[in-house]
């Protein structure tokens, strides 16, 4: 997508930026959302990430020693996203010593949910990978009902945890026949997390 500093506005489905392509901007999401993915040589598309408002996509543009953006940006739903120049981000944390100890936290938060995801996507049980997430997101082991939000819809969840939307769905709908969760349009509401937490891994 071209053009200069400012806010763009996204249709569902538009493409913010695309992987392997030359840029200079950072973004930050103002309305509505992005998923970041990548595409291997054989084609299949890996979610890494699900930006909603406040979040800073492409960040690492302001950085990295090549100016390639390393993943596809796609609105998951209809989006305004604020374009700012890379080097005048980059300038602005590093003439500000609590800025850039946020960025590094940022970063340092980001490399780990990258580690919690991949590890998930390796796992063959869907149920397990929406649990894990699930108790993840909820971060509490209690027994007491918990409320989760959704980062996207539903079937942008399920493709970041390597799913497809059917495969999400089901899992979804085995955990409330179970009693175990309520689901809303993007909310689910954890009815007792330890319950969760005690279910067979297979």
């Amino acid at each position: 997508m071209s053009g200069g500093p400012g806010p763009r506005r996204l249709a569902r489905g538009a493409t913010l930026f695309r992987q392997g392509v030359s840029g200079r901007y950072v973004f930050r999401v103002v309305e509505g959302g992005s998923k970041l993915s990548r595409t291997g040589t054989s084609g299949r598309e890996l979610v890494l990430r699900l930006a909603g408002p406040g979040a800073l996509v492409a960040e690492s543009m302001a950085y990295a020693e090549e100016s390639v953006y390393p993943a596809t940006a796609t609105a998951y739903e209809p989006s305004v996203v604020e374009a700012i120049p890379a080097d005048s981000h980059r300038d602005e944390i590093l003439a500000s010593r609590e800025l850039a100890r946020a960025a590094l936290a940022r970063m340092t938060a980001r490399s780990f949910e990258f580690l919690d995801h991949l590890a998930l996507i390796r796992l063959e049980n869907a149920r397990f990978r929406v649990t894990t997430w699930l108790l993840g997101e909820a971060g509490t082991l209690g027994t007491e009902p918990v409320d989760v939000r959704l980062p996207g819809p539903k079937a942008a969840v399920g493709s970041l945890l390597g799913l497809t939307p059917e495969s999400f769905s089901r899992a979804l709908a085995d955990l409330r026949e179970d009693g175990l969760i309520s689901v809303g349009r993007r909310r689910i509401t954890l009815r007792n997390p330890r319950r969760l937490l005690e279910l067979p891994r297979y």
